[in-house]
């Protein structure tokens, strides 16, 4: 909606020398990083609880579990062996001194039921890969706090049930819903995170969703007033002047009705609609499906090195830590290209020495825990590129289709990191990012431009 006293606006199409206060009007009228900033980066690290507990919780709910018959159809008159598997056992016995009551435990999947472990993981990033291009069109086209919303209730509403489960195939429909909503959180949580501040400070909130709006989605589908009465609370909230905010938005309005090609509600087909967009999405998906791959696959892999499980993980814990705050600070000190391809470098050289060490032993660790670091920094760092590429419109959706490659990677990782042969696993996660590194490549440079507002 058009707002009175509209001024004359000169367009500065100069994105790679605009200052973030002159050409960025979010920056204008709210402030690039305030109070209100600092309130939603909060509530995103708040709703990444959800979404980190389900991605990792596979790792204690399928852990490596022996295993014994101890009950058969038939009289079985010979030495029964742990982990053997016999035609006629209808009966098995678990052992695992840290874990009671696991999946593998309730529904006895081992022998010709095993590959149900891995499969209740993929299940769930079945359901993130449909949830994120979902939920995607649903925050483009409805507005981002309804999506959030919804997303958070279908995730939380469905991990309670999960509990409650009394069979195996309840269990993984449960998992598929949860996947949905936790899809949903993943694909909001970085968009209104690097929609809310001002150009030089998205390489932050990027890594790290809120229940109000973004002035950015108001703005771009004409929502003039709302977009007045929240962007005035917003800078009150920050302690900036408000009188300008109304001729700011006017004029913002006006520019992007005058240079938007076709105003109409955009669709998935839009990412598609020029040569541009066309390798920008093709390319993010192959990339993020191998570094899928690589992420889930070598945090799920690094807990068979050993019997160390929790201490395996509270240092890959650790070191995701580090590395989010890694990325933060490389985002901001180099280039999206150059981070991405040494980091995808340095995952491929770690796994391959994985190769030649021996299970259960310090060395194991140390490179797994490079490995599963460096993966970590080009996660959070394409997180940040991919938001970048596409204008406001079909941000969202372009994030979560391409996105979406993540989930379909994760659904591929655990039979891989569940190999019985170690060296062969490794030398699966050591290629994978090498080849990763040639779908990084065609992407475009983002780093010091302001995020576009129209589909031109």
């Amino acid at each position: 909606m058009k707002l009175k006293s509209i001024n004359k606006y000169v367009v500065n199409t100069d994105h790679h020398l605009a200052k973030p206060e002159d050409d960025d009007y979010i920056a204008k009228c709210i402030g690039s990083f305030g109070t209100w900033q600092a309130i939603v980066w909060l509530i995103s690290i708040s709703s990444k609880f959800i979404v980190i507990a389900n991605a990792i919780s596979i790792v204690f709910l399928t852990p490596k579990t022996e295993f014994r018959c101890v009950k058969f159809e038939s009289n079985f008159t010979e030495e029964v062996k742990n982990d053997t598997c016999y035609d006629d056992c209808i009966k098995y016995e678990y052992f695992n001194s840290l874990f009671k009551d696991t999946y593998i435990t309730r529904f006895d999947l081992v022998c010709g039921d095993a590959w149900l472990a891995s499969f209740a993981q993929s299940v769930l990033m079945l359901g993130l890969l449909v949830g994120v291009p979902v939920i995607g069109w649903i925050s483009d086209r409805f507005g981002r706090a309804p999506a959030f919303r919804l997303s958070t209730l279908i995730a939380v509403a469905f991990m309670i049930a999960s509990t409650f489960a009394p069979t195996y195939w309840l269990l993984a429909i449960i998992r598929f819903f949860i996947g949905f909503g936790t899809g949903g959180i993943v694909t909001l949580n970085v968009v209104i995170c690097v929609e809310s501040v001002g150009m030089q400070y998205k390489d932050l909130v990027g890594v790290a969703t809120m229940s109000a709006e973004t002035p950015r989605w108001l703005i771009a589908n004409q929502k003039g007033d709302e977009a007045l009465e929240l962007m005035t609370k917003i800078a009150k909230t920050n302690n900036r002047d408000v009188s300008h905010i109304k001729d700011t938005i006017n004029e913002t309005l006006e520019r992007i009705k005058c240079e938007q090609r076709e105003n109409k509600q955009m669709n998935f087909t839009d990412l598609f609609r020029t040569k541009q967009f066309t390798v920008i999405t093709v390319s993010s998906v192959f990339a993020w499906t191998f570094i899928g791959i690589s992420y889930y696959g070598i945090n799920q892999y690094s807990t068979l090195l050993g019997s160390h499980v929790y201490a395996v993980f509270a240092t890959l814990g650790l070191f995701q830590l580090i590395a989010s705050i890694l990325s933060s600070v490389i985002n901001r000190k180099m280039r999206r290209k150059t981070a991405s391809i040494s980091a995808l470098i340095t995952c491929g050289i770690c796994m391959m020495t994985l190769i030649f060490l021996p299970d259960d032993h310090w060395s194991s660790i140390v490179a797994v825990t490079i490995a599963f670091t460096a993966a970590t920094t080009i996660f959070c760092i394409i997180f940040v590129q991919i938001n970048e590429l596409y204008p406001t419109p079909l941000r969202n959706m372009g994030f979560g289709l391409s996105s979406s490659g993540i989930k379909l990677g994760a659904m591929i990782a655990p039979f891989i990191a569940n190999t019985q042969t170690h060296w062969l696993a490794s030398a699966i996660f050591a290629l994978i990012p090498i080849f990763t590194i040639i779908f990084c490549l065609p992407l475009p440079e983002t780093k010091g431009k302001n995020l576009e507002d129209i589909v031109k």
